[in-house]
């Protein structure tokens, strides 16, 4: 089962009565900036997911390795990844 499988499981089960976030927007700042950390929250739970099957497959060392050379040369917003890049380095 993958992370896809589980999130059209809840789809399919939800019972919508309260879409209305995803149907007319949030109704508020709050409410904008609460659905935009959980959704960075389901990303990047998703990425831990893909880095542990890689690491599994080329090794945490050089997974490690790769991602400290993500952030060596990313300028961008990078502090979910070095959050995981710290994750790996500890298994």
């Amino acid at each position: 089962m993958t992370v896809a499988d589980y999130l059209y499981r809840l789809r399919v089960k939800a019972n919508y009565d309260d879409i209305t976030v995803f149907a007319e927007g949030p109704t508020s700042d709050a409410e904008a900036a609460a659905l935009a950390a959980d959704l960075v929250d389901l990303a990047n739970a998703t990425l831990v997911v893909h880095e542990v099957r890689l690491a599994d497959r080329i090794g945490s060392k050089a997974l490690v390795r790769l991602m400290d050379e993500v952030l060596l040369k990313s300028n961008s917003y990078t502090s979910h990844l070095s959050l995981r890049r710290d994750l790996h380095a500890g298994l």
